[in-house]
């Protein structure tokens, strides 16, 4: 049981520190990439900017990518749920968006909750309908990330 909350706990401090970074990776990459030339070797240095700067821009292009598809998604979602009147669905859809930005698990794993905290609370039928709702959006997410 310990290990379990141990890995969720590691997981999820994951989760958070990638997004920081990525965040403070976005905002300051002339800085950085100024800071790989002055480190690089003299014959190096224009050829190292310029693969920092092209990842740089595959980073921020992904990232922005990945947020557009996690608003909609999270917004779709939440008015499915307020529809549903599943008690927060604004968290939930807050946990919808940031799940989005964990590969492979996040969008399975936020979408669940959603379903379980209907279930837990408006009863199974309700919880279907949470569940028909969420699949849709995560089956379009899916498309969209994957071209």
């Amino acid at each position: 049981m310990i290990s379990g909350v141990s890995v969720v706990g590691e997981t999820i401090a994951m989760a958070v520190l990638a997004l920081l970074l990525v965040f403070f990776f976005l905002r300051d990459s002339d800085k950085a990439a100024g800071t790989l030339r002055a480190l690089a070797p003299r014959g190096s240095a224009d050829t190292l900017e310029a693969m920092a700067r092209r990842a740089f821009h595959a980073v921020e292009g992904f990232m922005r990518g990945t947020t557009f598809i996690a608003l909609i998604d999270a917004l779709c979602i939440t008015v499915g749920l307020l529809v549903l009147d599943v008690p927060g669905a604004a968290g939930l859809g807050a946990l919808v968006f940031v799940g989005a930005y964990i590969p492979y698990l996040g969008a399975f794993i936020s979408g669940a909750v959603a379903v379980l905290v209907a279930l837990a609370d408006r009863g199974f039928v309700i919880a279907l309908w949470a569940l028909g709702w969420c699949s849709p959006f995560r089956c379009w997410r899916g498309m969209c990330s994957s071209r």
